[in-house]
Order: structure tokens, then sequence, then C-alpha cells
């Protein structure tokens, strides 16, 4: 019964995984069509005002502006994530030293501080590029390698964990918020 359970909701996630994948692939070769047919746009408002330019001037700026909000509201929560996510890793590195949240995070906005108000574009510090995908690779690694050393299945010290959680509303959406993000195309410029 548990094992049919655990094969039933992960078939159900490995297709919505691919249906969010077809939808992404799907919206960037739509992306990429408008692109080529208006060369002169750089921009997700400029490319939405070409597409809609036959269209009456109220709509097609209605339309504009709303790609305009949707596109700096997505833009705004995406960094006040990275900052609160940067904030919470210097707490959780620097666990014995009892600091609150948002003076993490001020430190962290104060850390990047530099290479912000530096860099004029994106890739201007090839070094932070490297220690980026360094970082990937450690991420993804040493839990792997940890899990992998240790071997344990079952029960820890702590009590005991699933291969699949019981689903509640709350981690259905924190899920679905996360596959969403991570389809998500986070690029502001064309």
């Amino acid at each position: 019964m548990l094992l049919k359970l655990f094969l039933d909701r992960r078939i159900a996630f490995v297709l919505l995984i691919v249906v969010l994948l077809l939808m992404n692939m799907h919206t960037s070769v739509l992306m990429w069509r408008i692109r080529m047919g208006c060369p002169d746009t750089h921009t997700y408002m400029g490319l939405v005002g070409a597409a809609f330019s036959r269209a009456p001037a109220r709509q097609r700026d209605l339309v504009v502006a709303l790609t305009g909000f949707a596109q700096y509201s997505s833009l705004f929560g995406v960094l006040c994530l990275y900052t609160l996510s940067f904030g919470k890793s210097l707490g959780m590195a620097m666990y014995d030293v009892h600091v609150c949240l948002p003076q993490w995070t001020v430190l962290g906005c104060i850390l990047l501080l530099p290479f912000v108000v530096t860099a004029r574009s994106m890739g201007s510090y090839q070094s932070l590029i490297w220690f980026n995908i360094l970082t990937i690779i450690g991420t993804v690694g040493i839990p792997l390698w940890v899990m992998a050393a240790r071997a344990e299945v079952g029960v820890s010290d702590r009590g005991a964990y699933y291969a699949v959680a019981p689903i509640s509303l709350s981690s259905s959406m924190a899920g679905l918020s996360k596959i969403a993000f991570a389809f998500s195309d986070r690029k502001s410029v064309v």
C-alpha cells in the first residue's frame, strides 16, 4: 500500500515536471518567434508592445503596463528571496553567533554591495561565476557524499523520516512554488 502510494506520487510529480517543462519550451519558442519578428526590441515590455502593435492603443498600453508590473513584481520577489536566502545562509553558517535574521540579511547586503555597485553587466566578475559553479556542485555533491557515507535507512536519532512526506496544503504549495520558480525565466532583457 505504501509502495503503491509512493509510486503514484512519484509518477504524478514526474508528469507535472514534464508538463511544466513543455510549457516553458512552448513559451520560449513563442518569445523567440516574436523576437525574430521584432529585432529592434530588447525588453519584454518592448516585445509585448511589438506583438500588440496592431491592437488598439488603449489595449496595447494596458497589456504593456501589465507586463511591466508582472515582470518587475517577479524580479522584486526573486531579489527578496535571494536576499533572505543569503541572510539565512549566513546565520546557518555561523549558528553559534546569536544574531537575528534581519541583521544577518543586512550584513549580507553590505557584503554584496561592492560587487553590485561596481559590476556594469552580468559576467563582469568571472571569478564569481566560477565560485557560483563550485557552490552549486558543492550543494549537490556534499549531501550526496554524506548520505552515501552514512548509508542509513529508516530511523535516525531524531526520529523517523520518510522518502515521501505526508502531503499537506502548505507543503504542496511550497513544492509547487519551487517548481514554478525553477522553470520560470528570470531574464530581464531578451
